[in-house]
């Protein structure tokens, strides 16, 4: 099973010791010299709820999922979205994304820019066939995705990652 670097318990997030020894969040923590951590707690927060499956902002499109998430959760108005930060939620994707996280995240991109093609579909130009033929593969294509996140559900509560389709070993981590 693998440690869960960072967490929601009763609102309240939990961070792991193990994370604040990984750049960039070791100088996250380093640069906030506040007693609270309390900007290096809001990068961490904002991390988690951009990219951590169990968010409930996570099946959002990107650029709504970030501004919901500073409405929301951060509401600091002098909160910057900057390279370091950019970079721990890559780091953060790193260490809890598993193959099938991956996929679904991929998966999910592909269905937000299908709903863009079905909201800006101009029919007057395009081939209704092809429109009606996309809108018919649909059910399929949900189905799959659903399934997808139940995949990822189960992943998430067991803690056991994979690398393609072998588990990997406690050690391994």
């Amino acid at each position: 099973m693998h440690t869960k670097l960072i967490d929601l318990v009763d609102g309240k997030l939990v961070i792991a010791s193990e994370l604040l020894v990984i750049y960039p969040f070791s100088e996250y923590w380093k640069k906030d010299k506040s007693k609270d951590k309390d900007y290096a707690t809001k990068q961490i927060k904002y991390i988690w709820f951009m990219e951590n499956f169990n968010s409930p902002y996570f099946l959002l499109p990107e650029e709504f999922k970030r501004k919901s998430i500073l409405e929301n959760i951060i509401r600091d108005k002098d909160f910057k979205i900057d390279k370091e930060l950019k970079e721990g939620q890559e780091k953060y994707k790193e260490l809890h994304s598993t193959t099938s996280l991956k996929m679904l995240t991929a998966s999910l991109s592909a269905i937000n820019k299908m709903e863009t093609y079905f909201n800006d579909v101009d029919y007057a130009t395009q081939d209704i066939d092809k429109v009606a033929k996309a809108i018919e593969r649909m059910p399929k294509l949900m189905s799959s995705i659903n399934e997808a996140i139940d995949i990822c559900k189960k992943e998430q509560s067991t803690g056991v990652k994979t690398r393609g389709d072998v588990k990997t070993g406690a050690y391994e981590e």
